[in-house]
């Protein structure tokens, strides 16, 4: 079973989803666009964008509303190299992200469209290697991926308080699936083309159930 499938499988099991996104720094291009002439006196300043720039004047920080939609504070280093933003995306997503000094994304914070919020890390390459969740019914979720993407591990637990672990390898072929609560225990075994080979289970009246399939599915032995 390929990964993208395995793990949306694993995610509607666990009752919580995962999304990503990435640093902008599109504030940095065009001139500064005053929406109104405030009034004299008046307490109230509007414009579509501010800029702070420092003794040097070189830009620090930009607040603004880009022509998509979204608003955003962005703040750079003396480089002008934008390392941290927070605002709304044009579809009213939250985000708080942080970049290194090569301005790579490598922390994002978002808010799903359902609203439940989700933490993911990236390494220097822009590859997301870890991601963590909270379903809107409260289920906890971690995934982690070697540096193909492919490769991984997902941990997490349902809003039912039944929890759950799937390993599968850099071919993206699940491995192992253990469900510990669901209907007892669990532990299912997979192939290299990712076919389920064998089972070891209870039921929750103690029934203990053991299975073995061949490469083509078909049941060589169970017992009892």
């Amino acid at each position: 079973m390929h990964r993208k499938e395995y793990w949306t499988m694993f995610v509607v099991a666990l009752l919580a989803g995962f999304v990503g996104g990435m640093l902008s720094d599109r504030f940095f291009a065009g001139e500064t666009v005053i929406a109104q002439e405030p009034p004299k006196g008046g307490k109230v300043i509007e414009a579509e964008e501010f800029r702070i720039v420092d003794r040097d004047a070189k830009v620090r920080a930009v607040l603004g509303v880009s022509p998509d939609g979204s608003a955003t504070l962005v703040m750079t280093d003396k480089a002008s190299k934008a390392l941290a933003q927070m605002g709304l995306e044009a579809n009213g997503r939250p985000l708080i992200a942080l970049a290194d000094k090569m301005a790579q994304t490598r922390v994002l914070l978002t808010l799903d469209a359902d609203g439940s919020p989700e933490l993911a890390f990236k390494d220097e390459q822009g590859r997301e290697q870890a991601r963590f969740g909270l379903g809107t019914q409260g289920g906890p979720s971690l995934l982690l991926t070697d540096k193909s993407m492919v490769g991984g591990t997902a941990l997490g637990v349902g809003a039912d308080g039944n929890p759950a672990l799937a390993l599968w390898g850099k071919d993206g072929k699940s491995k192992v699936l253990i469900l510990p609560g669901l209907t007892g225990f669990g532990l299912y075994l997979s192939d290299n083309s990712g076919q389920r080979r064998a089972f070891w289970g209870s039921t929750d009246d103690g029934k203990t159930t053991l299975a073995l399939w061949d490469k083509d599915g078909k049941t060589v032995w169970s017992a009892p």
